[in-house]
């Protein structure tokens, strides 16, 4: 079956229109068709090359075996501590009203005070698994 252009649904319609036959003109495209099946194999082919010039430049990297656990969990109370700052440190600094004058409903505050409990609960979890180990917080500059 040659490609669908324009010409051919043409007169594939004038075809059509001249016999007594009630079928209508194919006008479906077929998989096999000159034009999809030559940009489908373009793109398959563009797709191999790029993984396999993936695959050349890949090469195992050497892990750095100096991380262990309480290094990651350090790391994890450190951003613990970050956010236990920023939550207390703000509380303290703006109460009901600024909220309110920020246009914020009232109902705001009090889910920044219950995220900032949960801080809390999270450095004090990890300071106790992690015991003398554990980093100390910093003190942040407003």
């Amino acid at each position: 079956m040659p490609f669908l252009t324009y010409t051919n649904v043409i007169k594939s319609k004038a075809d059509s229109a001249s016999t007594s036959s009630s079928r209508p003109p194919n006008l479906s495209i077929c998989p096999n068709s000159y034009p999809a099946s030559r940009f489908i194999m373009k793109i398959t082919l563009f797709t191999l090359a790029f993984a396999a010039i993936g695959a050349v430049f890949a090469h195992p990297v050497k892990r750095d075996s100096t991380i262990d656990d309480t290094t990651v969990l350090n790391f994890a109370l450190t951003l613990e501590h970050l956010e236990n700052a920023f939550y207390s440190q703000a509380l303290a600094k703006f109460d009901d009203n600024a909220f309110a004058q920020a246009g914020f409903q009232s109902w705001v505050r009090g889910r920044f005070a219950q995220v900032g409990a949960h801080e809390a609960a999270h450095v004090s979890f990890l300071s106790s698994a992690l015991g003398s180990q554990a980093t100390q917080p910093c003190t942040y500059n407003l």
